[in-house]
């Protein structure tokens, strides 16, 4: 479902206590890190079904200490795992702003990019009918197009 009449605005103030929430967030969460793409490849991947295989892993590790290697650290398993779970109840708070988000955004620059396009055509009409200032004008809008359209560099 398209809503291509979004009416709202922003204003300085709003933005600013938007940028100062999203700050102390990241203040909140300072461990955070950031992998390239070669590390996260290079990851194993805990995704929801996963979880209990982890949990299980877990419950023997506590259970039968002995099995495992002298410098397995079964406590910063189980702070990781927590650490995990509170890190997953978070993203499944912000993902669907973020998803509202990109999609008003995409939704705003739609009806944008839907007007500029009535506007490229008029002036390009007026141009038509021998306007050079509207030939000009059409030149500097056809360049937006000129990589996708190959009628555009004549």
């Amino acid at each position: 479902m398209s809503n291509s009449k979004i009416s709202a605005v922003i204003t300085p103030a709003q933005k600013a206590s938007i940028k100062k929430n999203v700050d102390a967030l990241k203040k909140s969460l300072n461990f955070l890190i950031n992998l390239s793409k070669k590390e996260r490849q290079s990851l194993f991947k805990m995704g929801p079904k996963s979880v209990s295989y982890v949990e299980l892993a877990l419950q023997i590790a506590k259970n039968y200490p002995g099995i495992l290697p002298l410098n397995f650290n079964v406590k910063d398993m189980e702070k990781d795992l927590q650490l995990a779970v509170a890190l997953n109840d978070i993203s499944t708070m912000l993902i669907p702003l973020m998803e509202s988000i990109e999609d008003t955004e995409m939704a705003v620059g739609g009806e944008l990019m839907k007007q500029s396009k009535i506007i490229k055509d008029r002036v390009d009409a007026e141009a038509k009918s021998g306007d050079s200032n509207m030939k000009e004008l059409s030149k500097q809008l056809g360049e937006r197009f000129k990589h996708r359209n190959p009628k555009a560099k004549k």
